[in-house]
């Protein structure tokens, strides 16, 4: 598998139009053009999801580990980010929405690339994949 790689896109939402049970993880049909294509357990790409109700006073964060297209089915990972697992109706909106877990993660690699850089002291120029490209 590759490394995990967080997939975005910009202000992709969508309405559902199945209902989905608090158990439901796999197969999801959910069609959505503009989310991220993913497949974590081959190219190990994922992007998170919320999924809230019209009123706005419900919300869940999941991970979506693999969509197979379009009119697509999704494998999810439920209760992300201290959320809790719910059922969602018909009408039900899930967003692709920026998360503090991810804001997180992003500090956390970020982090490990200047630590990486500054252990040995020295002055260094790197990419953005913190390859040295002079000393």
């Amino acid at each position: 598998m590759a490394t995990d790689s967080q997939q975005f896109s910009n202000n992709d939402s969508l309405v559902t139009a199945i209902s989905i049970a608090s158990g439901d993880t796999t197969n999801l049909a959910i069609s959505g053009a503009n989310f991220p294509l993913v497949e974590e357990s081959v190219t190990g790409e994922y992007f998170f999801a919320t999924f809230t109700n019209v009123a706005g006073s419900l919300i869940e964060i999941v991970k979506v580990t693999r969509t197979t297209g379009i009119n697509s089915n999704w494998d999810i990972t439920r209760a992300q980010e201290g959320t809790s697992a719910l059922t969602w109706p018909i009408g039900s909106i899930i967003e692709l929405r920026l998360t503090a877990g991810g804001l997180e993660k992003l500090q956390t690699d970020i982090d490990g690339v200047f630590d990486r850089i500054l252990t040995d002291g020295t002055d260094v120029l790197v990419d953005g994949n913190g390859n040295v490209l002079s000393s």
